[in-house]
């Protein structure tokens, strides 16, 4: 299933997976890609992942509410027939 901030909020859970590495615990919220942290102990990754998961999400629920720039909703390959270029040609 895609990400989607709806379905974070609407579960009654995040899934969190911790392991030990290199001397350190690893937390990823399976959730919410790219949300991980780390720390000495489990119980210290485990505080951090929540503080992560928290930061994440704020971040998310602001970029939703901005606006798109038109601009980065175009096609690269309408944009190249628009501009009369074509793809990999070297100048002549």
């Amino acid at each position: 299933m895609p990400f989607s901030l709806t379905n974070v909020l609407n579960q009654p859970t995040v899934h969190i997976w911790i392991w030990e590495e290199d001397g350190a615990y690893v937390a990823n919220c399976l959730d919410i890609p790219g949300c991980v942290s780390q720390g000495d102990t489990r119980e210290e990754a485990m505080a951090n992942i929540r503080d992560a998961i928290t930061q994440c999400l704020a971040v998310i629920r602001e970029d939703a509410n901005q606006p798109q720039d038109p601009l980065s909703l175009r096609n690269p390959v309408e944009d190249e027939r628009d501009s009369g270029m074509k793809p990999n040609a070297i100048p002549g």
